[in-house]
């Protein structure tokens, strides 16, 4: 296995355990909002909670192209591993001349596990 390939992997294993950190965290709110809804419920008052808290909008604040600079301020890693990975061909980007764009869903839908290369 080459640096590359190691290095890719090892952003593999960071992805998972980072995602495993948010669901977790996720779960425990959903937790904590179902004991205060139960607690209002039982002091009868009725709290407004939004059943549905996936987190669609947590992509809303960033552009709808990325660059490597933005992969690496959302993976929290260093720009020549962002650049690797976007070299990489995990998830579609465009090379205009020097400049490197990535779609923003294309990553999206890479980070999120649920395609590869679009």
């Amino acid at each position: 296995m080459n640096n590359g390939q190691q290095q890719i992997e090892y952003l593999k294993k960071r992805l998972t355990d980072l995602q495993r950190y948010i669901n977790r965290e996720f779960d425990m709110i959903l937790d904590e909002i179902k004991l205060l809804e139960k607690k209002e419920e039982v002091h009868g008052s009725k709290i407004v909670t939004n059943k549905s808290l996936v987190v669609q909008d947590t992509w809303k604040d960033i552009p709808e192209v990325l660059t490597p600079k933005d992969v690496q301020r959302i993976l929290k890693v260093g720009l020549n591993q962002a650049y690797n990975l976007v070299k990489s061909n995990q998830f579609h980007h465009i090379t205009i001349g020097r400049k490197i764009l990535i779609p923003k869903q294309s990553f999206i839908n890479w980070l999120e596990g649920r395609e590869g290369k679009e």
